[in-house]
């Protein structure tokens, strides 16, 4: 879980609560890291058999796990070795790489290049190369992500159909927390994981039980996306982010009816609905930062005038917006600061420093610390009399 912090142009507060997501999933969790390996499909069959259906609509057969996994995404490999299966990950992309190394995995392994349109021929290439080398078999899973071009016919995955391979899964665009849990799903089942989408549906059936119990609050927010081609550009619908939004309890000012684009590119649209809800929360996506050499503080700046205002700015993990078991942390965060009456969470949030109420915590450990020092003069003032 992310770390609740309050920093108040440059100061962060710490406040530091015992997550009620840890009491809620804690016995889930110790199921499947016992070892339990619990298989999820809507199909299986008591031989051991199941289907998976990918964000295509796609249905893939199994008479069992697959013994060799290739992955391309840093989600979609990052899954497969949470699921316990990182043995079974036979090549990676640089982005699948990345995610291991992160995240303290061992990996000696093949490297496969990122998907792309100039890429396609020299993957699809080394994968048939393996397979006539027995390095894979025609029957393990290859997941592809992202790029639709992957998808399109005479692709990459219907040249490797046409080769033969038989579980060639796609994994792009999920419009609601659900799609990421079965994306999820569906990869710890390829490779014979732990069903990490149990504890991720523990905790969104927490946010809609307190949610509903309390109204159905809503808080104003909008998710900002950036990009050095494009700009800045703001959340519609279609994007993991704007789904852990909502499933949080948020009002996204951004929402346009008329527009199915999943990110709008209008740098002014921002800065109007902004001036329009004073105090929405900013949810910005991690990628200004780690990509483009942002910061919040340059975003404030470019953005924003160089002022907070009564916004709170919080940075999207690259795991929140993301299919990994993760995103269950992106919308217990985005809930805690949305609606901090009722979630307890961990997170870093960025402010100009003028809501009272968000230092509270400050000012008590003053107070704490100020009671402390005059006891302690106090006893030595006492003792130096005898």
């Amino acid at each position: 879980m992310s770390k609740l912090k309050e920093d108040s142009i440059g100061e962060i507060i710490m406040l530091e609560n015992c997550s009620r997501k840890v009491l809620a999933t804690s016995l889930v969790l110790v199921m499947c890291l016992a070892g339990a390996t619990i298989m999820y499909s809507d199909d299986s069959d008591a031989d051991g058999s199941f289907t998976i259906t990918d964000t295509t609509g796609k249905i893939f057969e199994y008479s069992s796990a697959s013994d060799k996994v290739v992955a391309f995404g840093y989600s979609a490999t990052l899954t497969v070795a949470q699921s316990g299966q990182v043995a079974k990950l036979y090549a990676v992309d640089k982005y699948g790489k990345e995610a291991l190394t992160d995240y303290g995995y061992t990996f000696s392994g093949v490297d496969v290049a990122t998907c792309s349109s100039s890429n396609a021929d020299s993957i699809y290439t080394q994968l048939v190369q393996a397979k006539e080398a027995g390095a894979i078999s025609l029957d393990d899973t290859i997941i592809l992500t992202t790029y639709s071009a992957n998808i399109q016919p005479g692709g990459l995955r219907d040249r490797l159909e046409t080769a033969g391979f038989t579980h060639v899964l796609f994994y792009g665009t999920m419009v609601d927390y659900d799609a990421v849990v079965d994306c999820v799903r569906g990869i710890c089942l390829a490779c014979g994981g732990t069903d990490l989408g149990i504890p991720m549906e523990n905790t969104k059936n927490t946010v809609i039980q307190r949610l509903t119990e309390n109204g159905n609050p809503k808080t104003d927010a909008i998710f900002i996306w950036y990009t050095p081609s494009s700009g800045w550009g703001y959340g519609n619908t279609g994007s993991i982010s704007v789904a852990l939004m909502n499933q949080a309890g948020a009002n996204n000012i951004a929402y346009n009816s008329d527009s199915a684009a999943a990110v709008v590119y209008d740098k002014s649209t921002i800065q109007t609905l902004l001036g329009l809800c004073k105090d929405a929360v900013i949810f910005l996506d991690s990628g200004y930062i780690r990509s483009y050499g942002g910061s919040v503080e340059s975003f404030v700046d470019e953005v924003m005038g160089g002022d907070y205002g009564d916004h709170k700015i919080v940075v999207v993990e690259r795991t929140w917006n993301n299919y990994d078991a993760e995103a269950a942390d992106g919308l217990w965060a985005m809930a805690s600061v949305l609606h901090s009456d009722l979630f307890d969470g961990e997170v870093t949030v960025y402010t100009g420093g003028k809501n009272d109420s968000d230092n509270s915590l400050l000012i008590y450990g003053c107070i704490v610390a100020a009671i402390i020092i005059v006891g302690v003069v106090a006893l030595i003032f006492v003792r130096s009399r005898h």
